[in-house]
């Protein structure tokens, strides 16, 4: 958390359509005002540019120790977050380069040692949320949960709310979304966050800038969380680390689900989904089209269908469900219904292990085995690149690009055919 006030009031409306008003602090000396606010230093960041279009208001950060001191200020629990003592107040920004990570000599708060409370309910808050995508998110709710009936365990827990990073997170909404399928979270909120909010809490976690903490980088999301909320995560067994997602209340287009029950009649249903946000995870155009030839070509018993756009791929070939998937639900949905699946490293085979369905999986990240440890319907795919470093975009003389085809391009079909007749 960083506490910070504001010399001007200020309105910010959030992708959702939320609006949310920052008011201006005249007497600094009054710590618990409604009026101080706190963010993670990404959401302050969001802020500060913000107002780079309002010269006369300022961003004035406030000491941690001062406000942490205050008397009705909630105890932090698990691995305590230091954002704050790598913050360059007069500047707004990080005193180590960005692309390094935060804390390497990170101290494990142990969180039974820290419930020493004597109250019998408590209201717990996680600030900034859980994860940076769909992937991180559905694959640390294990964690979540388990960290919620710990607490509850021990006390009533009358509250166990979130706040998200929003002013310039464009997914705040499809966020809010599947955070509020657990039915233990009992609000999801945006910063900035006041202080007479954060005052109404017992308990709470910081997990600002966690995915750039060296353990969240070198353990999977479920052990990395667990680890994060003070738990000893070698002793959690495997059966409590798996995915599961709740949308009961997602009714599917009557169109999709005729549509669906009329092509399961005569084959099963494969998803193919070569594509990422991130471009050395997603396959590229020709080499997803080359890919979708070579399938179509053999003697499947499956309709092949996406919720992308392809290319030149013919509708006759495959069912295309673009118009379906309009958001998050759409695709958990989608996803629910495949009986088999073949993609990249993306969230699609996080959401499928939830639903118990066999994926196939194109890694080009060597560490992916710590991504799928308890994952027991995920088959990795791993793609070598020739390029010592494949995460390097900037190679001017088109190197990148050309390994990065020759690698789709080499994949076999033959191992995808054996992973299809085993595991459907």
């Amino acid at each position: 958390m960083i506490f910070f006030t504001l010399s001007q009031s200020i309105t910010i409306k959030l992708a959702d359509g939320t609006v949310i008003k920052y008011n201006e602090e005249k007497n600094q000396n009054e710590i618990s005002s409604a009026n101080v606010y706190c963010a993670s230093f990404d959401e302050l960041q969001s802020i500060r540019n913000f107002l780079k279009k309002r010269k006369k208001n300022k961003i004035k950060i406030i000491q941690e120790d001062l406000v942490k001191a205050y008397k009705s200020f909630p105890r932090e629990l698990g691995i305590k977050n230091k954002e704050y003592n790598l913050l360059d107040s007069k500047n707004l920004i990080l005193r180590f380069s960005e692309d390094k990570s935060f804390f390497l000599n990170e101290k494990f708060q142990n969180l039974s040692e820290e419930l020493t409370s004597k109250k019998e309910g408590i209201k717990v808050l996680l600030f900034s949320g859980l994860g940076r995508n769909i992937g991180e998110m559905v694959s640390a709710f294990p964690a979540l949960k388990i960290l919620f009936f710990y607490l509850n365990k021990k006390y009533k827990v009358l509250c166990f709310d979130i706040c998200l990073e929003a002013s310039d997170n464009t997914f705040y909404f499809r966020d809010k979304q599947i955070l509020s399928t657990q039915n233990y979270i009992s609000d999801i909120f945006p910063m900035a966050c006041s202080m007479k909010k954060i005052l109404e809490y017992d308990f709470y976690f910081d997990m600002g800038s966690l995915s750039k903490l060296s353990f969240y980088k070198s353990l999977g999301f479920v052990d990395a969380y667990l680890h994060k909320f003070g738990f000893d995560y070698k002793k959690i067994p495997d059966k409590f680390k798996q995915n599961e997602i709740n949308i009961p209340s997602y009714k599917p287009e009557n169109h999709l689900k005729e549509l669906l029950e009329k092509e399961k009649k005569y084959s099963k249903l494969l998803l193919f989904h070569p594509f990422s946000a991130e471009g050395a995870r997603s396959m590229s155009q020709a080499g997803a089209n080359a890919l979708l030839k070579k399938l179509l070509k053999q003697d499947l018993d499956f309709k092949i269908f996406t919720v992308l756009n392809i290319g030149d791929s013919k509708d006759k070939d495959i069912l295309n469900l673009e118009k379906f998937s309009k958001s998050a639900f759409d695709f958990f949905y989608l996803i629910s219904q495949a009986d088999a699946i073949i993609c990249v490293d993306t969230a699609t085979y996080h959401i499928a292990e939830a639903f118990l369905i066999p994926s196939l999986v194109f890694f080009t990240d060597k560490d992916y085995e710590k991504r799928i440890k308890y994952y027991n319907f995920t088959e990795p795919y791993y793609l070598k690149s020739s390029l010592k470093n494949f995460a390097r975009t900037d190679y001017d003389d088109g190197t990148f690009i050309l390994a990065k085809l020759n690698m789709w391009k080499n994949i076999k079909v033959k191992k995808i055919l054996n992973f299809l007749r085993l595991n459907t």
